[in-house]
């Protein structure tokens, strides 16, 4: 569906339409699922905390600009060789939910795309490694170079800010800056 989209962009632009995304939140975990409604009205659905916490992660992919992200419950039910480019973001604390939850993007590669996936992967991760760390310094360091080399990374743009407000604080505040947390 992702790799569809630019495809469809460009026929909805040469016809003067506005471009479409689509971004998508994973969570693995039990649903309520069946047909809810009434004689006169049906749909299919589900309910349930999963299910409100991936449509919470979905909302996430606004911050990081990503298509699609999923929680470490979706991660841990993979098979361990998946093969799926993906990357830790952080721990994230969604509306409606007291406990943060560790955050993975499913990285695409388009075609005609000259990004390597790996290594912005690892970029970020030793900058997340190191704020979470409480290596401060290193982390502001880390994310400088990774946003010089991949500009359009939110996920690191959001990291240096995190970085950058944690090496403001003082004292016994200095404890809130660390373990990133992003609310959607």
């Amino acid at each position: 569906m992702q790799q569809a989209m630019p495809g469809l962009n460009a026929a909805m632009a040469s016809q003067e339409l506005p471009a479409l995304s689509v971004r998508i939140g994973l969570h693995t975990g039990q649903v309520l699922a069946g047909i809810i409604g009434s004689a006169r009205k049906k749909k299919f659905g589900c309910i349930g905390d999963a299910m409100n916490l991936a449509s919470r992660i979905e909302g996430l992919c606004k911050v990081f600009r990503a298509a699609i992200l999923c929680s470490e419950a979706t991660m841990e039910a993979l098979p361990a060789r998946h093969g799926l480019p993906s990357r830790r973001l952080g721990r994230c604390r969604v509306k409606g939910k007291a406990d943060v939850t560790m955050v993975y993007e499913m990285q695409i590669a388009f075609d005609g795309q000259d990004v390597d996936l790996s290594r912005r992967a690892r970029s970020y991760e030793q900058a997340l490694e190191a704020y979470e760390s409480h290596r401060i310094d290193e982390a502001s360091a880390v994310t400088a170079a990774h946003t010089e080399a991949w500009p359009e990374d939110a996920a690191c743009q959001q990291l240096q800010d995190a970085a950058r407000k944690a090496l403001t604080l003082t004292g016994d505040d200095q404890c809130l800056g660390i373990g990133i947390v992003y609310e959607s």
